[in-house]
C-alpha cells in the first residue's frame, strides 16, 4: 500500500498548495504561451495540426524558439516546485526565483539520466529486432522495469535542485526495496491521466468551451503531481521523512 501512500500524498501536495503552484508555474506558462503566439500564431498552430511534415521554414524557427522557452520554463517550475516541498521556500510573488545554476544542475542530471535509460534500453530493442515479432511480448514488462529504474536514480534530480546532490549509487542505495510501490505509484498516475483526459475530450464533444477551460488547469496538475512523485521520494527515501 505504500505506492498508493505516495501517490495520494504526492497528488495532495499539488491539490493543497494550489496557491503557491499557481505562484510558480503562472508566469512560466503564460510565458511560452506569448513565445508560442508571437512566433508561431494562430494561423502556425492550424498549419502544424493540418500539415507537419511540410513545416515552413519560418514556422520551424518559431517552433524550435516556442520549445526552448517551454524547456527552459518547465526547469524553473519543476525546480522551484522542489524547493517548495522540501525546503519550505514559499514564492514571494508572480516572478519564481531563476536559480540559473540549479536550473544547469538539473537539466545536465535530467540528460545523463536519459542517457542511461537509452543505453539500457538499446540491447533490449536489438533483440526485439534480431528476433520478430515473438519479441515484442517482452518489450511492456522492460519498460515497467525501466520506469523503476529511472525513477529509483531520478532522485538525483530533487537533491540537486535542493542544493543537496547526491550520486547514482547513493540515489540507487537510498532507494532499495522502493520498487512495487514505485510501480504502483505510476501506475495509479498513469490511470488518473487517462481518465482525465477522457473526462476532458468527452467534454470536449459536448461543452467545448468548458473543456478548454478545463485542460490546462487538470494538464498542469497532473504534471505536477508526476513531479511530486519524485519529490516525495526524495524526502521519503533519501530524507527518512513519514509520508503517512
Amino acid at each position: 500500500m505504500k505506492g498508493f501512500t505516495i501517490f495520494r500524498h504526492s497528488l495532495l501536495l499539488v491539490l493543497r498548495n494550489w496557491q503557491e503552484a499557481l505562484r510558480i508555474g503562472a508566469l512560466p506558462v503564460l510565458a511560452v504561451m506569448l513565445v508560442g503566439l508571437l512566433t508561431i500564431g494562430p494561423a502556425g498552430f492550424a498549419a502544424l495540426q493540418a500539415e507537419p511534415e511540410t513545416l515552413d521554414p519560418a514556422l520551424a524557427s518559431g517552433v524550435i524558439l516556442t520549445v526552448l522557452v517551454g524547456m527552459v520554463a518547465m526547469l524553473v517550475i519543476v525546480v522551484n516546485w522542489h524547493r517548495f516541498v522540501l525546503l519550505e521556500e514559499y514564492p514571494g510573488g508572480w516572478v519564481p526565483s531563476l536559480h540559473p545554476a540549479l536550473v544547469l544542475g538539473y537539466f545536465g542530471r535530467f540528460l545523463l539520466l536519459s542517457l542511461l535509460m537509452s543505453l539500457a534500453l538499446f540491447p533490449v530493442l536489438f533483440v526485439v529486432g534480431l528476433f520478430g515479432p515473438a519479441s515484442v511480448i517482452v518489450l511492456p514488462i522492460v519498460m515497467l522495469g525501466l520506469t523503476i529504474l529511472f525513477y529509483r536514480l531520478a532522485v538525483i534530480l530533487p537533491a540537486g535542485a535542493i542544493g543537496q546532490p547526491i550520486t547514482l549509487a547513493q540515489a540507487w542505495e537510498a532507494t532499495k526495496g522502493s520498487s512495487p510501490s514505485i510501480l504502483m505509484a505510476m501506475l495509479l498516475l498513469f490511470l488518473v491521466n487517462v481518465v482525465a483526459q477522457t473526462v476532458v475530450t468527452i467534454l470536449a464533444l459536448v461543452v467545448p468551451i468548458l473543456a478548454l477551460a478545463l485542460s490546462l488547469p487538470v494538464s498542469v496538475v497532473l504534471a505536477l503531481a508526476g513531479v511530486s512523485i519524485l519529490t516525495t521520494l526524495h524526502g521519503h527515501y533519501v530524507e527518512g521523512r513519514p509520508i503517512d
